[in-house]
């Protein structure tokens, strides 16, 4: 019989048959639905050998099983190029997961052991709760902020030794929470809260960052003053504490980031800025997703979310990186919530937070943000059980699929992971689940039925996007020798390496995994999935966020799994402290610190007075070059208000930039190189008089060094029968339509 739980009011984890979340309710685990325990379970020692036997098979025979899949189209790009077969080497990447989960399913089944009763964590004690739990966390964040505005308000003492200054304000954070609990950390860590205002300056994107002595006085002064004002008043005290653990921990890591990295004007690159401007543009001239132009991505993350900014901040650049800042800042609040859903608490969820940022000091990046938030929920909901958690992350992961399709895929296998580790009845999680996707999913399908665009995204999605890994992959990247260029993707393989392979050990224990490692399930499941973006394009750092995470829950783990308490302490420490020497994180606050102050623009950097959509950014000189020729083109071929070109060069942000319609539905070359996508170009081309030329070279280099002439050889004879040069200058070239009697009527006109 399972034990019941004790009359304690110090334990975390009771079980209950009931899901439902109560407010004031102790986390909960549902009780299975049979009181009666299994004779046996599965050893985790054969489970992991198996697993590892598994992995090994993969890593021997991989290419073998890979080699008998059908080869994928050939269709030119970098793998065509290169001799890569993408499809292979996809199904050679997804070996590692199946036979190590395989591996470990059969190693359990071959050997069991008695089963044991899953047992209530031990409560920790009480000063080691306090500090680890919200006070801790509350008392870093607080040293955080106060530590960029002092580094904004005092940068000639502040950047003579900044760790320091770091140290030294924690301390005196620590002090003023003692102070205003009385000697109570819990209850005087409440009222930091009340200096969450002051993190607003740190987002502005001003140098020097405003009214930063100001700000750092407030960092202190504020929680002083709510605690004179609301000691006694138990509903101020919550709401302070709900501002806490809300908003001071987890933005403050946003906070730093922002201070390190907004200050400067943003700079525009209209080829990658133009994966968003070109579909926002679009939408805001009442064009179609899908039918009007296709989303690389996802319909919300490829201008969707821009379009909407635009019209609140202004349809220019200044309005789009204010949409971005804005959207932008929920990127390490959702790192944050992925240890907190992993945990429960806090003080892990920041540090992984940090960890993180010091390994990638960056301010945002917007499509991952919905899958990091559908992970932390369904890490949350494996490790408590409840309801609630389970119809969020359903609810996240349909948000997520319409903001990048690639990154929903991640965060579903993640969920799925999480659903065969999480105790309870999986059938009704997994209701809950689908409940919970089902309003964002009705709601967003209703969109695309009124727009008349449900049959363009079905193919689109499902057909089309997939379609295009051969043009794009590029295989995985080599991680050898080792050195700066090669030492993050040679540690992202060990840790996706050890991810399968704990997948396959852990998988096969099922709603027995113990507490510490369940959460491992789910990272290394987001991870493993992750590494297909990796395959693709050598996107190494899209894994590597999630990376932080796995090294601190397998230190957690460890420390758990650990007879000796003190031995146990300092594997773990080991673990995450060599993840931070690699990543040089003992120089993180002096690398950060240094970025807070003013620093000159680079001087090859300038903005652009015209056209007014340039307002807001700065460009590079090849950028300006091609804004500049653009502009010449349009005078010297006298193009009316409607009037627009064919993008042959990979550079859509001109579109945006000239308020033109892009004539077809695809930003990029590469998207168009099947027949019937080529034709469906020329055709589009060739019906609309409006097009009057093509621009055939630009400032972006060919995508992979692949000519755009060889990836759509149709549209390239194409030109070169209906058009002829028109303007080539510092290596801008546009071809004018053969038949365009108005160019050749200007003044100065070029000739054929």
């Amino acid at each position: 019989m399972l034990p019941r739980a004790r009359d304690d009011t110090r334990s975390r984890f009771v079980y209950n048959t009931d899901m439902s979340a109560r407010p004031g309710e102790p986390e909960t685990f549902p009780a299975p639905r049979s009181p009666v325990l299994a004779a046996s379970e599965p050893s985790p020692l054969a489970a992991l050998a198996g697993s590892a036997a598994g992995f090994a098979a993969a890593f021997l025979f991989g290419g073998l099983l890979a080699d008998r899949i059908p080869a994928s189209p050939a269709l030119p790009g970098y793998a065509a190029l290169h001799g890569l077969d993408a499809r292979r080497e996809t199904v050679r990447l997804l070996l590692f997961l199946v036979l190590s989960v395989v591996g470990g399913f059969l190693g359990a089944a071959l050997r069991r052991r008695p089963a044991t009763a899953p047992t209530s964590p031990p409560v920790p004690s009480r000063g080691l709760a306090r500090l680890g739990g919200l006070s801790g966390a509350a008392i870093a964040a607080h040293a955080l902020i106060a530590w960029i505005f002092a580094i904004a308000a005092f940068p000639d003492v502040a950047l003579r030794s900044p760790a320091l200054l770091l140290a030294l304000l924690a301390a005196c954070s620590a002090a003023l929470t003692l102070l205003l609990g009385r000697g109570r950390i819990d209850d005087g860590a409440a009222f930091l809260g009340a200096a969450a205002p002051v993190l607003l300056l740190a987002f502005s994107g001003r140098r020097p960052i405003p009214f930063a002595a100001a700000a750092l006085a407030g960092a202190y002064a504020l929680p002083a003053v709510a605690c004179a004002l609301g000691a006694r008043s138990s509903g101020l005290v919550c709401a302070l504490r709900a501002a806490t653990s809300a908003v001071l921990v987890p933005v403050s890591v946003a906070a730093v980031a922002a201070a390190a990295v907004l200050g400067p004007p943003p700079i525009a690159d209209l080829f990658e800025n133009g994966h968003e401007l070109l579909p926002a543009s679009e939408y805001l001239r009442g064009e179609r997703p899908y039918r009007d132009v296709v989303p690389g991505h996802g319909v919300l993350s490829d201008g969707g979310l821009d379009a909407a900014a635009m019209r609140i901040f202004g349809d220019d650049y200044r309005g789009f990186s204010r949409g971005r800042k804005l959207l932008g800042a929920a990127f390490w609040p959702a790192i944050y919530a992925v240890g907190l859903g992993a945990t429960g608490s806090p003080l892990v969820g920041l540090g992984i937070a940090l960890l993180s940022l010091a390994a990638f000091c960056q301010y945002s990046f917007l499509r991952a943000i919905p899958s990091f938030a559908a992970l932390a929920l369904a890490l949350a909901a494996s490790r408590t059980g409840r309801r609630a958690w389970w119809l969020a992350t359903g609810a996240a992961l349909a948000v997520a699929f319409f903001v990048s399709v690639d990154f929903a895929v991640y965060a579903g296998a993640a969920a799925a992971a999480a659903l065969w580790v999480a105790r309870g009845d999986r059938s009704a999680a997994f209701a809950h689940l689908v409940r919970g996707a089902l309003v964002p999913s009705s709601v967003a399908l209703a969109a695309l039925v009124l727009l008349g665009v449900l049959p363009e995204f079905a193919s689109t999605t499902f057909r089309f996007l997939p379609s295009l890994l051969p043009v794009y992959a590029q295989g995985l990247p080599p991680a050898l020798p080792l050195d700066a260029s090669t030492t993050m993707t040679a540690t992202l393989y060990a840790a996706a390496a050890a991810g399968v392979v704990l997948l396959g050990a852990l998988l096969p224990r099922g709603k027995r995994v113990p507490d510490a490692a369940r959460a491992l399930v789910p990272v290394s499941a987001w991870i493993a999935a992750a590494m297909l973006s990796v395959l693709e394009r050598r996107h190494v750092n899209y894994p590597y966020f999630v990376v932080p995470a796995l090294v601190v829950l397998l230190a957690l783990w460890i420390r758990s799994e650990a007879r000796d308490g003190l031995v146990g302490t300092l594997a773990a420490a080991s673990v995450v402290a060599a993840f931070a020497l690699l990543h040089g994180v003992p120089a993180a606050p002096r690398l950060v610190a240094g970025a807070i102050p003013p620093r000159p623009l680079d001087p090859s950097l300038e903005p652009i007075a015209a056209p007014r959509r340039a307002a807001g950014a700065v460009f590079r000189l090849p950028d300006r070059i091609l804004v500049a020729r653009t502009a010449d083109l349009l005078r010297r071929a006298g193009f009316g208000p409607r009037d627009t070109w064919l993008d042959f060069a990979n550079e859509p942000g001109l579109y945006f930039l000239f308020e033109r319609p892009c004539p077809i539905r695809y930003y990029e070359v590469p998207f168009y190189e099947s027949d019937a996508a080529q034709r469906e170009v020329i055709a589009a081309v060739e019906a609309n008089p409006r097009v009057r030329a093509v621009l055939v070279r630009g400032a972006y280099p060919p995508i992979d060094l692949v000519p755009n002439a060889d990836r759509a050889p149709l549209v390239a004879r194409f030109i070169r029968e209906r058009f002829r040069p028109y303007l080539n200058e510092d290596g801008i070239e546009f071809w004018i339509r053969n038949d365009d009697r108005t160019a050749a009527a200007r003044p100065g006109a070029p000739g054929p």
